[in-house]
């Protein structure tokens, strides 16, 4: 911006003698001085829509303003963005333009015209005092015009900021929360789908993830690790053996909870929390039943609490039920019944029974390790303990004789128990007496009947 200094003091020349060559005014002072006034008001603004340059400043008026008072860019970033600026930052009024004949109000006026000029704004940067107005711009206006407050309130108002208010806001685009948090109320309802299909909320007490619609809720993963797709469930209360699980609900049914503790499998009960199956990956496998534990794996096969038992008795049931393999040929059938003193005394079983050489193929057939010839005599002995089981066949044992044998595995304490009945073909003798005797090394048998006989024999001992 120029100022206009004067330079020739014509009002001196006045007191000049005549005649003095000083007193004469000259045409060219005139012209000096005119130009230098026509410089300074070029760089003047028009009250009339000006064109500022530079980075013209006001004041910045008061928030709240609904005038024709000019808007700096401290106002306007105020009423938008609830910040603050100086008016030095929010020079807005740069572009207004004036032309000489605009400004030719100078000629004739006397030496107070510099006080004029100074109350001017300067095209380039002006910094405005007092309350500035401006023409309001018409609504939807984009271009260098100057923004008044009235016009800024206009514009902002016809456009909602305000979540709340607005009842179906729209997005033009992604929704970015950088960096903070979504903050939703008890029971206030993320819904996706076209029909809310899936519901996510907290009611107060749970946390809820509601499928309403059709179709079923799944979850699918790219993971191609040894596990392949895992779903996570962890426990971060800290409290040791706290463990997490899973509730499968049908119904008003106290539902049953899957899960794992450590790196132990459960199932637990859902009425007490005990646990109906622990599988546990460094040790044993468990099974109960009312909270009685019935079955578990132990690193050699499995143990049974209870009794194991087959569909009515019956050979085949036993079979289909357990997968043994074919036992019908264990079995044998006698003519009577016996009686609890018969079956004491070794003379006969009950109507179905089974003789000590199919109790040693019975064992045999469960996976037993064994040694010696199944159809004659062979034995079975843990190492550990010293627990031995001998059997044998004693071949066409004379009318009322008897037969020692040896056993395959003498006991190496005492013998425990001596079994002896008939062989399956000499079924038809009956009641006749096959009674046994025995010490560490041998079985003795006695055939009571009055015919040649095959007996089968069990030796168990330590």
């Amino acid at each position: 911006m120029s100022n206009y200094t004067k330079l020739v003091n014509f009002a001196a020349k006045d007191t000049l003698p005549s005649g003095d060559a000083a007193k004469v005014v000259r045409g060219t002072e005139i012209n000096t001085e005119f130009t230098n006034i026509a410089t300074a008001v070029n760089s003047k603004a028009d009250v009339a829509s000006p064109t500022f340059t530079g980075t013209p400043s006001a004041p910045t008026a008061a928030a709240g303003t609904n005038t024709t008072q000019l808007a700096t860019t401290a106002y306007v970033y105020n009423l938008v963005g609830g910040l603050t600026a100086t008016p030095a930052e929010l020079n807005v009024l740069d572009g207004i333009t004036a032309t000489t004949a605009e400004l030719n109000y100078v000629d004739g006026v006397t030496s107070n015209i510099q006080t004029q000029l100074n109350d001017k704004a300067a095209l380039a940067s002006p910094a405005l005092t007092g309350t500035p107005t401006a023409p309001t711009a018409t609504s939807g206006s984009n271009t260098t015009q100057i923004a008044t407050t009235a016009f800024v309130t206009a514009a902002v108002g016809s456009t909602s900021t305000d979540l709340v208010l607005d009842t179906s806001p729209q997005l033009g685009g992604n929704l970015a929360s950088n960096g903070s948090d979504i903050e939703m109320a008890d029971n206030d309802k993320i819904k996706l789908g076209t029909s809310s299909d899936l519901e996510m909320y907290h009611n107060g007490t749970d946390t809820i993830i509601a499928d309403t619609g059709t179709g079923i809720l799944k979850y699918t993963s790219s993971e191609a690790g040894p596990a392949g797709v895992v779903f996570e469930i962890e426990n971060t209360s800290g409290v040791s053996g706290a463990g997490s699980f899973v509730q499968f609900k049908d119904g008003t049914v106290t539902p049953a909870k899957v899960g794992g503790v450590g790196g132990a499998f459960y199932v637990l009960s859902g009425t007490d929390n005990s646990y109906v199956l622990l599988a546990n990956p460094q040790g044993a496998t468990t099974l109960t039943y009312a909270g009685i534990e019935t079955l578990e794996t132990t690193a050699t096969g499995i143990e049974v609490s209870g009794t194991i038992t087959a569909t009515d008795g019956n050979s085949t049931n036993w079979n289909t039920a357990y997968s043994w393999g074919d036992h019908a040929g264990l079995y044998e059938d006698v003519q009577t019944a016996a009686s609890q003193a018969e079956m004491e005394a070794g003379t006969q079983t009950a109507t179905r029974s089974m003789s000590p050489l199919r109790v040693a193929q019975a064992i045999a057939s469960l996976g037993v390790q064994t040694s010696g010839n199944m159809a004659t005599t062979g034995h079975w002995k843990d190492e550990n303990t010293g627990f031995t089981i001998n059997w044998g066949k004693a071949l066409n044992v004379s009318a009322n004789g008897t037969v020692a044998k040896t056993l395959d595995a003498p006991f190496a304490n005492a013998g425990l128990i001596a079994l002896a009945t008939y062989n399956e073909s000499n079924i038809s003798l009956g009641d006749a007496v096959c009674t046994s005797t025995l010490t560490t090394t041998q079985i003795t048998v006695t055939n009571g009947s009055g015919a040649t006989a095959d007996i089968n024999w069990l030796a168990i001992g330590y």
